[in-house]
C-alpha cells in the first residue's frame, strides 16, 4: 500500500460503518432532546423554565411556555417557597421590602411599582380550584414597630430580604393582618386620617383578572362616609388562580405573564396626618367625592436601608406582600416577579 493510500485510510477513520452508526446515534439522541424540551405542559408534565433577568422576562415565538428562574432572579418569588403562617396554616406570605435603590433598579430613573405573574400550568387544573392569590403593597406606619427578619437585617433592603409574618408585636405580622383582611379603612378624615387606607396599594386583587389587570376596587369610598364616621372601606379580598394568572399559556405563539399596576388612593407622604386622599368631587361637592386612584410611582433614592425603613413614604419604600391560600402547594412555575419598570 503506497503512502498516499495509507494518508486517505487514515484521514477516512471516522467515516467507517462504526464511526457512522455512532454518529448517527448521538445526533438522534440529541434531536429526541430538543423535542422533548418544546413539548407542551400536557404532553411531559413539565414546564421550559430559563434564567431570565427581569428586562428580558418574556417568552418567545413558539408554542412553548417559559418561566423564570428564582435562583437566577431575586426579584422573583415562587409560590411553592412562602412562609404558612402560624395563624392560618393554609395561607402562606412573603414580605419584601421595596426601594427604588441599585438593588432593585440598576438602571435608575422614577419607576412604576408592579407585579409579573408566570405560569406554565393549567391554572383551572382541579389540583388548583380553590386556590387564590393575593399581591399587595403597605407604606410604613407612623407608629414605629419592631421588625423581625426571616431572611436580611435592618441594614440590608433587597430582593432577597423577608420579615417575618409569624413574629407577634411584629412589623411582620401587622402587615400579614392587614394583608389576610377582607378590606381595609380609613376614618375621621374632618380631624386627620385614621385606618391603613392610606397606606395601601393593590397589584392583585379585589375584582382584578388577568383579563382585567387594570380595574381598581370597587365600590371606593365616598368623602361623606368619612365626615359622618362611618369610615369608608376598600375590598382586599383575593383572586382564584383561574383568573390571576393566564388562562392558557400554550395557547399564543409567544407566552409573557399577566402584568399588574400598583395603584393606591394615596398622595404624597402617605403615612402624614397632613395629607390623604386625592380627591375628585362633582357638582354637589363633598357630598359626591371619591377618592382617585394613581399609579405608585418609586421615587430613584440613594437613601440607606435604615432612612427608608423610617420612611412614612410608600413612594420611597412599600412593603410588597405575596400571599397564596389553597390546600395544595402550587407548582414551582407559579410565581409573582416585583418590577419596577
Amino acid at each position: 500500500m503506497s503512502g498516499a493510500q495509507r494518508d486517505e485510510t487514515t484521514a477516512g477513520r471516522p467515516t467507517s460503518r462504526f464511526g457512522r452508526s455512532k454518529t448517527a446515534a448521538i445526533t438522534t439522541a440529541l434531536a429526541m432532546l430538543v423535542v422533548l424540551l418544546f413539548l407542551p405542559t400536557a404532553s411531559t408534565g413539565a414546564y421550559f423554565q430559563a434564567s431570565l433577568a427581569p428586562a428580558a422576562s418574556t417568552g418567545g415565538a413558539g408554542a412553548w411556555c417559559i418561566s423564570p428562574d428564582p435562583a437566577a432572579n431575586s426579584a422573583v418569588v415562587s409560590l411553592g417557597t412562602l412562609t404558612p403562617l402560624t395563624s392560618s396554616p393554609t395561607t402562606q406570605m412573603a414580605i419584601i421590602p421595596v426601594a427604588n435603590t441599585t438593588a432593585w433598579n440598576a438602571a435608575g430613573g422614577d419607576k412604576t411599582l408592579t407585579a409579573r405573574v408566570w405560569s406554565c400550568q393549567d391554572p383551572t387544573a382541579a389540583a388548583m380550584v380553590g386556590d387564590s392569590l393575593r399581591v399587595m403593597g403597605w407604606s410604613n406606619p407612623s407608629t414605629a414597630v419592631g421588625r423581625s427578619w426571616s431572611t436580611g437585617s435592618d441594614t440590608t433592603l433587597g430582593p432577597t430580604s423577608r420579615l417575618n409574618p409569624n413574629a407577634a408585636g411584629t412589623l411582620g405580622a401587622q402587615l400579614a393582618s392587614l394583608s389576610t383582611a377582607a378590606s381595609v379603612s380609613a376614618s375621621v378624615v374632618v380631624l386627620g386620617p385614621g385606618g391603613d387606607l392610606r397606606r395601601y396599594a393593590w397589584m392583585v386583587g379585589g375584582n382584578r383578572s388577568s383579563a382585567a389587570t387594570a380595574v381598581d376596587p370597587a365600590p371606593q369610598c365616598t368623602w361623606a362616609t368619612s365626615l359622618l364616621l362611618a369610615g369608608c372601606t376598600v375590598a382586599t379580598t383575593p383572586v382564584g388562580f383561574a383568573s390571576a394568572f393566564s388562562p392558557n399559556p400554550w395557547a399564543g405563539s409567544t407566552t409573557a405573564p399577566v402584568t399588574y399596576t400598583a395603584r393606591t388612593m394615596a398622595t404624597s407622604g402617605w403615612g402624614s396626618v397632613g395629607s390623604w386622599l386625592a380627591q375628585e368631587c362633582g357638582v354637589l361637592a363633598l357630598l359626591v367625592c371619591n377618592p382617585v386612584p394613581s399609579n405608585v410611582t418609586m421615587t430613584a433614592t440613594a437613601a440607606t436601608p435604615a432612612t427608608l425603613y423610617g420612611n412614612l413614604s410608600g413612594n420611597q419604600m412599600i412593603w410588597v406582600v405575596v400571599a397564596w391560600t389553597g390546600t395544595v402547594a402550587p407548582p414551582a412555575d407559579l410565581s409573582v416577579e416585583i418590577v419596577l419598570q
